[in-house]
């Protein structure tokens, strides 16, 4: 981590890391900021290389919790927006996918489903378990 006036937000990031995770081959690493223009960053573990990096859209204010799906090609997060929006990303391809309200309680948490080639994943906050499938995020189930 630099100086906030001096690094760039695509080489490092530039505020506090709030949340992080790592892939279940630990060959991955995810990472994510809280500030005025939030960040995730994935990083190689072994060579500790910048794999990708993803800026949230406006309004967000800081990346509450991220998480890897266990094939390693995506990250979820959610922010802290009012409206704690998911957003997931295509890590080779560097681009959104989703970017969804989830829920107007603080959302502590996001987590993909363990079983391989599984993209469901589930958010919970105080009063509610969400469980999502990015192929159809119309049916939430809470």
């Amino acid at each position: 981590m630099g100086p906030k006036n001096i690094a760039q937000a695509s080489d490092c990031h530039r505020d506090d890391i709030l949340s992080l995770d790592i892939s279940l081959d630990r060959k991955l690493i995810v990472t994510g900021q809280i500030g005025n223009t939030p960040a995730i960053h994935v990083w190689n573990a072994e060579t500790l290389e910048q794999v990708a990096n993803f800026v949230l859209p406006a309004g967000s204010r800081g990346v509450e919790s991220v998480s890897l799906s266990p094939c390693g090609r995506y990250v979820g997060c959610v922010d802290q927006n009012n409206n704690h929006f998911v957003t997931i990303y295509n890590i080779a391809r560097e681009k959104q996918l989703l970017h969804m309200e989830s829920s107007k309680d603080a959302v502590m948490g996001i987590q993909w489903s363990k079983r391989q080639n599984d993209l469901r994943f589930s958010t919970w906050s105080q009063r509610e378990i969400n469980f999502w499938h990015p192929a159809d995020v119309t049916k939430k189930l809470k």
